[in-house]
């Protein structure tokens, strides 16, 4: 079931955006496809659409801060249409890379230099772990595999797309809003990084994250877990920016790593 969404108003060009829900897909080469026309007017009232409990991420003072951090090169790209209707959108995770956080080392520095090119993790190609057998929340497309406390950052890879401008960044599910908090994007600013918990309206920002309390999602919800989350993106366009909604999630045994 699907509702449409409070915080992004629908574009004054009357863009109406279409999802195929990664849930939907399964296995490691699947793709996660979005649909949208370049004109046309919508129908009074359309939205991006949304889970039906889909929330803000919260902003907890002084949380408890991970010690691990994951890298996800998430590569949005647009496939040829056939000039008859709309275009499909491919994304999918392109690189990974973990890494432990010495004691005391903080977050903050090494997204800065991650954005200023002067840090690259160590990549490698994502891994897909299948699911326990006969599991009820199996893992797709866009799920990422992690049972401990991590901040998950993601770098967008793409010629014509960034964090939407203005908005939220992520949002998350209403009933495990407590599992996902702190969400933060990060830009370049006159070559200097600039953070905020939302882009600014001239921000090019293709690094966004959020810590994700793993561990405690595991231990609330033994066996497989699986917790959603959005992405708001907007795909740049002479004509006027489109904006999407992404959706993976992360749980664990299953999914990418």
């Amino acid at each position: 079931m699907v509702r449409t969404a409070d915080a992004i108003k629908a574009p004054k060009w009357g863009v109406v955006v279409t999802l195929l829900l990664a849930g939907l897909l399964t296995g490691a080469g699947a793709t996660a496809l979005f649909y949208y026309p370049h004109s046309g007017p919508a129908p009074s009232g359309h939205r991006l659409i949304d889970p039906d409990d889909i929330v803000h991420m919260q902003t907890v003072k002084n949380p408890r801060a991970p010690t691990h951090v994951k890298f996800v090169e998430m590569t949005v790209t647009s496939v040829p249409g056939t000039g008859h209707g709309p275009n499909p959108i491919s994304v999918t995770y392109t690189r990974i890379a973990d890494k432990d956080l010495a004691p005391g080392e903080a977050i903050s520095p090494i997204i800065d230099d991650f954005a200023k090119n002067t840090f690259t993790p160590a990549w490698h190609q994502p891994t897909f772990h299948s699911s326990q057998a006969n599991s009820n929340h199996p893992a797709t497309a866009l799920s990422l595999r992690e049972n401990q406390a991590t901040y998950i950052v993601f770098k967008l890879n793409c010629a014509n797309c960034r964090f939407v401008r203005n908005n939220v960044p992520f949002r998350t599910q209403g009933h495990k809003d407590k599992y996902h908090v702190n969400p933060r994007v990060v830009w370049l600013s006159g070559g200097a990084p600039t953070s905020g918990d939302k882009p600014d309206a001239n921000a090019n920002a293709v690094i966004g994250y959020f810590i994700a309390y793993n561990d405690v999602d595991s231990q609330d919800n033994p066996g497989e877990f699986r917790s959603g989350f959005n992405l708001y993106l907007e795909l740049t366009d002479p004509s006027g920016d489109v904006p999407i909604s992404i959706d993976p999630d992360v749980g664990y045994p299953g999914g990418h790593s």
